[in-house]
């Protein structure tokens, strides 16, 4: 962080920057899973049950998961966050400071059951809401990390 100090009559202004970074960065990942976790569990809700895949399906991954095994994944239990296999944290960093996360299914059907619209768009009310709370999200995330009081 930043700090005063000095003595014999002088004052100097250390900044720590990259800790500051460093921070930012640990708060805004959290935020961002957060976020995922929001969609995930009010896509769940909402997701039409005929066998229940669809609703296990539905997990969050980063911005280059490809889910050609999430059918069959699905089938025997809720998919974990990162994918099946992915073993990789969440968000994704890349590009510098951009963090990506998606939330949604990569199941074969899931695309067209969101295009039908109406009751069976399972994500579009899940994802306007966590946008919503995304800001106290990333507030309670700085918090936690010394930031914000």
């Amino acid at each position: 962080m930043a700090r005063l100090g000095g003595g014999s009559g002088r004052k100097t202004f250390v900044w720590n920057g990259e800790e500051i970074k460093d921070k930012v960065r640990r708060a805004t990942g959290r935020a961002c899973v957060a976020w995922a976790e929001n969609v995930v569990s009010g896509s769940k809700q909402a997701a039409h049950r005929l066998t229940g895949t669809l609703s296990r399906s539905l997990h969050s991954a980063g911005r280059n998961y490809r889910g050609g095994s999430d059918e069959r994944a699905a089938r025997a239990g809720s998919l974990p966050a990162g994918g099946t296999g992915s073993g990789k944290s969440l968000p994704d960093w890349g590009g510098g400071d951009k963090a990506y996360i998606e939330a949604g299914s990569w199941i074969s059907y899931a695309i067209y059951e969101y295009a039908r619209g109406g009751s069976h768009d399972f994500l579009t009310a899940a994802n306007e809401a966590s946008n919503s709370r995304f800001p106290d999200m990333m507030r309670r995330a700085m918090a936690e990390e010394g930031m914000m009081t």
